[in-house]
């Protein structure tokens, strides 16, 4: 076992739903050492060019590819359907040339062979999900230390060159092609567009130059590149080269007169479906380009949110079977000791519960009322805290009016839940007419997230 000091950031390919194979195999990796992973909250269209520079940033790849269907021999289209995601990765991960890991379900063993340079092992879905230790779980555990011994000498390595400039973003272009479509003008609009996010002085590569023996002697500290990967570049070389140095790209593309102009490019993913046609941007005029330009590198400059330990790696895996309604916690801040543990056992259940005492529901700088609207006309349901405190709290009888409006027209469900039996609750008409449950008479505190899902069914 590595000394507990050592630390990795790792790229994590998985299947966001698969929550028991997910903690299996990173409860053995986070025995042998300490992990970091980053990932992107909510649903976002892929982009390679973000994958490329997640990746190079890591200093380990891991990937658990599991099988979600149901059939226990599943026909070859079926695996390459659901495989679609973990081949691009896999791909990229080879490029990288970085440490990897992956734990294959063995329905997918005709998808990924063993491959030189990968640690590849294949596991049974059933074993794991059926809650004891699998048979081969020490052969997982002895992977996971073989890795991570070579992983730490490979970032030792690593620590020793030279580092990417996150600064340095380099536009490529050919520069033999007399009638080329990226004269000064298309150079203007794409530095315009960069300039406009931050990235300043942007560096303009005209490839090749014979002037400049060197050219390529900076690429490799440049965080991405723009290069349109039609056939001007492309038959440069340059961006085979790119591609295989693992140097990200955001590719564009100039739509020609109808021929197939990308083509040529498509041999360096052939038999990858997802991403890299999904990704590249295509255009005709400059106005598309720069509009495209700017939502491809708004994406790129979109923070991840960091699981940094075992501890929120168990938290973010465990949220994938949690109910995904929207919960909207209402109570006073006199009655916070209980309100803090009704929340808790509303997140135990609930991905999204807000809580506005929690320090994460409510947006910094943000109108309290406007960001109360919008988190109550998200919710599914309401929870109200009952007492004496509640009634007398202006802001708790807003709350509660939102949700009654939203009652009415039948788009929240509310459970109005009396804390302490002996309150006497002087509520107005609108507020007292709604049957109310007890804590008492529940079950306490532990029985909250069953009657609120029961509430919705």
């Amino acid at each position: 076992m590595l000394a507990a000091s050592q630390q990795f950031r790792t790229f994590f390919s998985h299947k966001y739903t698969a929550t028991a194979i997910n903690l299996y195999f990173w409860s053995i990796l986070s025995a042998e050492a300490g992990f970091q992973f980053g990932v992107d909250e909510g649903t976002k269209r892929t982009s390679v060019t973000r994958l490329e520079s997640m990746m190079r940033e890591s200093d380990t790849i891991v990937g658990v590819y599991p099988f979600t269907g149901a059939s226990n021999t599943p026909a070859r289209a079926e695996l390459l359907k659901e495989s679609a995601y973990f081949r691009l990765e896999t791909e990229l991960a080879i490029r990288s040339g970085k440490p990897t890991l992956l734990f294959v379900d063995r329905r997918y063993a005709s998808i990924f062979p063993p491959m030189p340079g990968l640690r590849i092992h294949y596991f049974d879905a059933r074993e794991i999900e059926s809650g004891t230790q699998s048979p081969s779980h020490e052969q997982y555990v002895r992977a996971c230390a073989e890795f991570c011994r070579e992983a730490a000498v490979h970032k030792a390595r690593d620590l020793s060159r030279r580092q990417v400039d996150p600064s340095s973003v380099l536009i490529a272009i050919a520069s033999n092609t007399p009638a080329t479509r990226h004269d000064q003008r298309i150079v203007d609009g794409i530095e315009r567009v960069l300039e406009n996010r931050g990235i300043l002085n942007p560096s303009v590569l005209k490839f090749p130059d014979p002037k400049n023996l060197y050219q390529l002697a900076g690429l490799d500290s440049a965080a991405w590149v723009v290069a349109d990967v039609g056939p001007e570049l492309f038959r440069t070389g340059l961006v085979g080269y790119m591609h295989g140095r693992f140097i990200p790209m955001l590719r564009m593309l100039h739509d020609g007169a109808g021929a197939d102009t990308l083509g040529e490019h498509r041999c360096l993913y052939a038999g990858i479906e997802k991403g890299y046609d999904s990704d590249l941007l295509r255009w005709k005029e400059l106005s598309d380009l720069e509009a495209e330009l700017d939502d491809r590198v708004g994406l790129l400059q979109w923070p991840q949110l960091l699981i940094p330990d075992a501890q929120a790696a168990h938290r973010y895996f465990t949220r994938a079977s949690l109910r995904k309604e929207a919960v909207f916690l209402s109570y006073c801040g006199r009655d916070l000791s209980v309100a803090e543990q009704i929340s808790g056992a509303l997140k135990s259940r609930f991905q999204d519960v807000f809580d506005y005492k929690d320090g994460r529901s409510i947006r910094s700088g943000r109108p309290w009322l406007e960001e109360i609207d919008i988190n109550l006309r998200k919710a599914s349901v309401g929870v109200q805290l009952l007492t004496p405190a509640y009634l007398e709290s202006p802001n708790c009888m807003e709350e509660a009016r939102i949700m009654n409006g939203l009652l009415n027209d039948n788009k929240i469900k509310l459970l109005p839940l009396k804390l302490n039996d002996d309150d006497v609750l002087q509520a107005p008409t609108w507020l007292s007419d709604k049957q109310y449950a007890k804590l008492s008479q529940i079950g306490g505190i532990g029985a909250i997230a069953d009657v609120v899902a029961g509430t919705l069914g």
